[in-house]
């Protein structure tokens, strides 16, 4: 069976339709993660083709700024064995 859409016609479709077929019940397996990316193995039950979806970092947001651990050691009372 040909290709029906390229590379970027895919990612432009938010990879909702199978490349080869332009079937739409897609399954995907589990997410890995690594620096910067992610990846994704994907299949289409209609035509049985497999391809890997790759994700990029491209910001973050909900950022909840947290508070500095107290680094002061002078503060901290000895802990000795009794």
């Amino acid at each position: 069976m040909p290709l029906q859409l390229s590379s970027r016609q895919y990612v432009d479709g938010h990879g909702l339709q199978c490349p080869v077929c332009l079937g739409t019940t897609l399954e995907g397996g589990s997410i890995t993660v690594d620096a910067g990316h992610c990846y994704q193995d994907m299949s289409c039950p209609d035509c049985v083709s497999t391809w890997t979806d790759w994700y990029v970092l491209t910001r973050y947001s909900d950022l909840e700024e947290g508070t500095p651990h107290d680094r002061n050691v002078q503060d901290r009372s000895p802990v000795c064995p009794q």
